[in-house]
Order: structure tokens, then C-alpha cells, then sequence
């Protein structure tokens, strides 16, 4: 789904709501068959390594691709994760120090 389709969704579903109903953006997300975002810990969970690892790799313009959050934290979708991981793989595994690519 792109962006439009899934703001029109998001109103259908608010419309097929009983006034006063309140559902979270978490159930949102559920109800729309995404995948809801994973924090900067979790993602450095997933990828092995420390999540000021993940800070420095994003600030050098490396790594997987972050969402930025209104508060600042990053934030970081799973397909992104995946993707990330299936490109930056080598004969040993998950290149987890881009370091050792300079």
C-alpha cells in the first residue's frame, strides 16, 4: 500500500468505529497488516551489535535506513532491517562492522 491508500483505509476503518471508539495506532497498524516500527534497541538487537553502533552508522550515512521520530529517536522498519541484512552479507555472515570496509 502507498501513502494515500493507507490514509484512506485509516478513515474507512474510523468510520466503521462507534462514536467515542478509540483504538490505538498500534491496533491501527495490526488492522492494516503492517509491520510496526522497532526501536533502536531492538533493531541493534536484531543486528548484533551495540545500538550507539547503529547511532555511529547513521550519522556516517551507513547502515539501514532510520525514521527519524518527532522526539528524535530513530526508529527502524523491519523491511528496512531485512534488506540491509540480505545486502551487507558476506561469505562469513552479517558484516556487522562497517569499519572493516574502509
Amino acid at each position: 500500500m502507498t501513502g494515500p491508500e493507507i490514509h484512506r483505509t485509516v478513515a474507512e476503518l474510523l468510520a466503521e468505529r462507534p462514536a467515542g471508539f478509540y483504538v490505538s495506532p498500534a491496533g491501527f497498524v495490526a488492522e492494516l497488516g503492517l509491520e510496526p516500527l522497532l526501536s533502536q534497541q531492538s533493531a541493534a538487537e536484531i543486528l548484533g551489535v551495540h545500538p550507539d553502533t547503529l547511532r555511529v552508522w547513521h550519522n556516517a550515512g551507513k547502515g539501514p535506513a532510520a525514521i527519524r521520530t518527532a522526539g528524535g529517536e530513530r526508529r527502524y522498519h523491519p523491511h528496512d532491517l531485512r534488506r540491509w541484512i540480505a545486502e551487507n552479507r558476506d561469505q562469513g555472515g552479517l558484516v556487522t562492522s562497517l569499519a572493516a570496509r574502509r
